[in-house]
């Protein structure tokens, strides 16, 4: 055992040490480059000085050979007659100087370049040490409403350093380099008239299913659950996990943003979108002569795995969302169409007319649920915000041609879609999300597959999840980290 971690140590360091040698080559070429004009300035000077004084050693040819012929030791004789005059006795003496320099230089940029190669080496493996201890603080624990294994919604900066003794610097460069692991500000989930205080907290997401674009997974079901919008949308996708989770729906949930400070929701998508990703990706593969897997279409992939959940009239879509809106209503429901724009679509609602009922008796049930506090939870409800649903068309900013459900109604699929918006407060703050995305799973399946979400027996497996066989463990962050790291 310690044979092979010596090896590996080694090959570790030759690793290193080539990589800081190739990282070098342009520091290098800079210094030679800055060299070799030093002594082509220093050899025109030379063959002033001592051209006069001995013009049949010193020409102007010779005395350029002869400045240069001093890095390498003088192979070829050049600088056999010593220099009489002061001035190229003291070109001489820089030169010297200059030998040593050519060497030096070169020496010191691999030397930098390879002790900052060995603190990067050391900070990634103090960066993945503290990455195991923090994903151990998002280990599945079983709720007490649902019987359900769930993770913590996130931790914050300050638990986890009292937690783990870490410094916020160190947390949040873990953060950083752990692709399971995402900074949150729950300033975010706050009106803005709430005028709201920063609090950074650390998100957990599941790498299950992963996709070039965040996560997809098929359990077989009618029923696919979306979130488009989690890297901008708080709590997003653990909400959306969980109803897929404890419901056995597909799961389909956009995590991962090229560029976080400009992220992107595919909630909306602008026209010609996809065909410009797709030349891109076409003008990429001419460029390489061939198909780059690296080269990834996020967007195309995400509309692809969409479309192959959608098989008939009987198929649903669910998008949950968020806002930060301040209203009574916590839960909107609405269609993916605005009444206004039917004729222009050409399509009447984002749910097939015969299946409007089903919409509607389960939205009723949702509504009555709500009303009527009949979730699992044992708090004290009066000191929580009172949960109410509401039926709308459509909101002014949302539905129209460019959300993926319509988009693949004018592709000719067949699908019934509709979207729940949930408050921040709720789905971000509030601790009954589990219960009720537990009871909003039992409903779906009640209303769209005509079946019922079994209780959970044991350790918190669901009875109804067969889909997979899987130990009580063996699914959310933690088990993605293990899986990992094996």
């Amino acid at each position: 055992m310690s044979n092979g971690k010596v090896k590996t140590n080694k090959a570790n360091s030759f690793k290193l040490f080539w990589d800081a040698v190739k990282g070098s080559g342009p520091d290098i070429w800079v210094s030679l480059q800055v060299i070799i004009v030093i002594t082509l300035v220093l050899a025109v000077i030379f063959y002033f000085s001592e051209h006069r004084a001995q013009p049949e050693e010193y020409g102007f040819w010779q005395s350029l050979l002869w400045a240069f012929s001093r890095y390498i030791g003088d192979p070829g004789k050049f600088a056999q007659v010593a220099p009489v005059t002061i001035g190229g006795r003291l070109i001489a003496m820089c030169i010297g100087i200059l030998g040593i320099l050519i060497f030096a230089i070169p020496a010191g940029v691999i030397g930098a370049r390879f002790r900052k190669a060995i603190d990067d080496d050391k900070r990634e493996r103090q960066l993945a040490e503290y990455a195991g201890r923090m994903q151990k603080t998002f280990k599945p624990s079983q709720n007490a409403h649902t019987k359900f294994q769930v993770v913590p919604r996130y931790h914050s900066l300050g638990w986890l350093q009292a937690r783990l003794g870490l410094s916020e610097a160190d947390i949040i460069d873990t953060i950083r380099h752990t692709p399971n692991l995402r900074l949150r500000n729950m300033a975010s989930t706050y009106n803005p008239t709430e005028d709201p205080q920063d609090r950074l907290v650390a998100e957990s997401i599941s790498l299950e299913g992963r996709t070039s674009y965040g996560c997809c997974i098929n359990r077989g079901s009618k029923v696919t659950i979306v979130s488009t919008s989690s890297i901008s949308d708080t709590s997003a996708d653990y909400t959306a996990y969980y109803i897929a989770r404890m419901g056995g729906f597909n799961y389909i949930s956009k995590e991962f943003e090229p560029i976080p400070e400009s992220a992107v929701s595919f909630y909306v998508i602008p026209d010609g979108a996809i065909e410009d990703e797709m030349a891109e990706k076409r003008a990429y593969d001419e460029k390489k002569k061939k198909s780059d897997p690296e080269f990834k279409t996020p967007l195309n992939d995400f509309m692809n795995d969409l479309r192959s959940f959608c098989g008939g009239d009987d198929h649903w879509v669910i998008f949950i969302l968020g806002t930060s809106r301040l209203s009574k209503i916590n839960f909107h429901f609405r269609h993916m169409i605005a009444a206004s724009q039917h004729e222009a679509l050409q399509l009447n609602t984002s749910v097939m007319p015969e299946n409007e009922p089903t919409f509607i008796a389960l939205y009723r049930e949702v509504e009555q649920m709500l009303a009527n506090n009949d979730y699992p939870f044992s708090g004290d409800l009066e000191n929580y915000v009172e949960l109410k649903a509401g039926l709308y068309d459509v909101f002014p900013s949302f539905g129209g041609k460019k959300n993926p459900a319509v988009k693949l109604l004018k592709q000719g699929c067949k699908l019934n879609a509709f979207a729940i918006t949930i408050q921040y407060r709720i789905m971000a703050r509030d601790n009954r999300i589990i219960p009720l995305c537990y009871r909003l799973a039992q409903v779906f399946a009640k209303h769209l597959e005509g079946r019922e979400v079994k209780a959970v027996t044991g350790k918190g497996v669901n009875e109804n999840d067969d889909w997979k066989k899987k130990k009580a463990l063996d699914y959310g962050p933690i088990a993605d980290y293990e899986r990992n790291i094996q």
